[in-house]
């Protein structure tokens, strides 16, 4: 039979002792004893105990209240899932401070490594803090392993660290951001939040927003999902939805009804998963220390997909909060928009433009531009070339006309000695024949031009006949 009251009055090591002569008393009176400490006492019976390691210095955030279940996230590396306990002391690590829901995981994976992320929801202990955040103590999570499956292992992981809940207002404003595609694809868009008590681990990140295709109206889709959040518990109190638009949306927020809402109502709520899972995830930023407003930041280097551009693009999304990091609900805070980045879509409309159009322009400007250098260069030359040739042939005219008039008196004087010439030339056909000899031709300054035939160069046309 089970005695509360006797096993409350032991803590940690005294506990085990007291439960292992139990146990030895109960066996000898031939009683069958049953008990999720069994395994660790016979263990401990037949082999020496396995001590409870060090602190391994992680933190687990904690709200501070009196009632709900705690949820506790793990980044898992092992094949087997180990068993989660809060305990008030660590010494207090051991088998009989597991329970039922200890072991019940639910297993996600998160981050680019696939990483198995293990959240587990325990009942709220006691000793668990619910008002004073600067009341001293040693709360610890505690987990238990299974060495060489039957040995059980107990790891002291970290401290629970208790925050209040925010306080925050709804986002009146839809936010726009940017996404870069063409140069350093990514994003960077910081996010301001009125929020009281935000914590380090608090998280923002942006969610598609499902809705049906019937249901066109932007405004009807934030109706929509206003009321969906309420209903799945992520419209707390502690969200101050007096900055919506108009009273419909601040209806359907507070009390989730539907009325003037002709859109089907969706099948899962805006802020729904896992914040590793989501579009963006952003952090407190470490330099932001205001207590009425708190800078998340948004940033990221990838591109999208061509199924998130579809997802996003052109539709509202859902601004989520996660209070105390890793959790399966969020806050709804606010909607945003996504779309290309101004600055970016001009530099890409200029790219295409220059390569496209500009620079295939200018490459023909700059042919025909050369090309009419050319011609004129060439009309040019021919141009430079006859007036050479003119020149050249007025110098050969003049030349002419002085050989015309040198050669009238010689014609003279040679008729006066005809007689005796041809005295001499019956007198020379006796002695042989005699050479006369040539004239030379008269000198030129034409210069023979590139192309141009000799034969039209000489000087006997040129000569009166």
């Amino acid at each position: 039979p089970e005695v509360p009251e006797l096993v409350a009055k032991f803590d940690g090591p005294l506990q085990r002792m007291h439960l292992r002569s139990l146990s030895q008393l109960a066996k000898e009176a031939h009683m069958a004893t049953a008990g999720t400490a069994l395994d660790e006492l016979l263990a401990d019976a037949e082999s020496a105990e396995m001590p409870v390691g060090e602190d391994e210095g992680l933190s687990f955030p904690v709200p501070l209240q009196a009632d709900g279940n705690v949820v506790i996230a793990l980044n898992w590396t092992n094949a087997t899932e180990p068993c989660v306990a809060v305990v008030a002391r660590p010494e207090d690590c051991n088998t009989c401070s597991f329970g039922l829901d200890s072991c019940r995981a639910k297993s996600h994976l998160h981050g680019p490594d696939q990483e198995t992320l293990l959240m587990y929801e325990l009942p709220r202990q006691p000793f668990m803090l619910a008002n004073d955040l600067n009341e001293r103590h040693e709360h610890s999570v505690c987990i238990r392993e299974l060495q060489n499956g039957t040995v059980p292992v107990f790891r002291l992981l970290g401290r629970i660290s208790y925050y209040r809940k925010p306080q925050v207002s709804f986002i009146k404003n839809i936010l726009i951001i940017g996404v870069r595609t063409f140069i350093n694809p990514g994003w960077n868009q910081e996010i301001v939040l009125q929020c009281t008590n935000c914590s380090a681990a608090s998280q923002v990140v942006v969610q598609p927003i499902t809705y049906d295709s019937r249901c066109r109206s932007v405004t009807q889709q934030m109706m929509a999902a206003l009321a969906v959040a309420n209903r799945h518990q992520e419209m707390p109190s502690s969200v101050d939805t007096s900055e919506l638009r108009n009273s419909q949306m601040e209806e359907a927020a507070q009390h989730g009804t539907m009325a003037g809402i002709n859109c089907p109502v969706p099948s899962s709520s805006p802020c729904a998963g896992y914040a590793d899972g989501a579009f963006a995830v952003g952090f407190r930023k470490s330099t932001d220390y205001d207590d009425q407003y708190a800078t998340f930041l948004l940033e990221s280097s990838r591109r999208l997909s061509g199924h998130e551009k579809q997802i996003f693009f052109h539709h509202r999304s859902a601004i989520c909060l996660y209070p105390g990091g890793p959790s399966a609900h969020g806050w709804l805070v606010g909607f945003a928009v996504v779309h290309m980045n101004v600055l970016d879509m001009q530099a890409f409309i200029g790219f295409v433009c220059f390569f496209g159009v500009a620079l295939p322009l200018i490459c023909l400007v700059t042919a025909l531009l050369h090309y009419n250098k050319y011609e004129r260069c060439k009309h040019h030359v021919r141009q430079l070339r006859l007036e050479y040739q003119r020149e050249q042939l007025e110098r050969e005219l003049a030349a002419g006309e002085e050989e015309v008039e040198t050669g009238l008196p010689r014609q003279r004087s040679g008729s006066l000695s005809g007689n005796l010439s041809s005295n001499l030339s019956a007198s020379s056909r006796d002695a042989g024949p005699v050479v006369t000899p040539s004239r030379p031709a008269p000198e030129t300054n034409y210069q023979v031009l590139s192309g141009e035939p000799r034969a039209s160069t000489s000087s006997a046309f040129l000569r009166p006949s």
